[in-house]
């Protein structure tokens, strides 16, 4: 199955262009292939990576009589060209719908340790850049059902005891405690 044809997209210096048709090459791997998707002859195309090259300074496809293949500075490249297209779809999807800045509440489990320690001292920063999102914390050492209790979110400490929970991320860190707090600790705990 082809790739989806490449959205046209027009810049005031031909830039995107050409990006677009660099794209479009790399996809169909063919020069011919390219031309044809894009209706538009193969000297055009040829002019047009060859601009995108002398820009970036770089040879961004290996031309052989049999093979047309990126260069590892065209994979590089391309890589970061095809998200354009998703990046602006995105970025006009927020827009038109309103949804630059996140909103609404987040329910988050996460254990007694980790609010004061971590949680806790972050979240000034993360009210000051997402004024419109709530959190509410459910603060217990159990392990929450997500579904059945409503939570977007637990954070929790130790080995993963469910099937179906998948690690997010892991940290390694250390308590450290003088011989006086070890026995106080111990001590309040009784």
């Amino acid at each position: 199955m082809a790739p989806a044809p490449t959205r046209p997209i027009l810049s005031k210096n031909g830039q995107v262009g050409r990006i677009a048709v660099f794209v479009r090459l790399v996809e169909s791997g063919s020069l011919s292939q390219a031309a044809r998707e894009l209706s538009v002859g193969q000297p055009t195309i040829s002019k047009q990576v060859a601009a995108l090259e002398r820009r970036l300074g770089a040879p961004l496809l290996s031309r052989t009589p049999r093979a047309l293949r990126p260069t590892r500075a065209g994979i590089d490249f391309y890589e970061a060209a095809v998200r354009v297209p998703s990046d602006l779809d995105d970025a006009e999807s927020r827009s038109e719908h309103g949804h630059d800045e996140p909103k609404g509440t987040v329910r988050v489990a996460v254990p007694p340790i980790l609010t004061s320690m971590i949680i806790v001292p972050k979240l000034p920063e993360f009210y000051r850049r997402c004024p419109d999102v709530a959190v509410e914390f459910i603060v217990s050492e159990r392990y929450a059902d997500l579904m059945q209790e409503g939570l977007d979110l637990a954070i929790r400490v130790g080995h993963l005891i469910a099937p179906d929970l998948w690690r997010a991320g892991s940290a390694v860190c250390g308590l450290r405690l003088s011989p006086a707090q070890l026995i106080s600790q111990a001590t309040a705990s009784r």
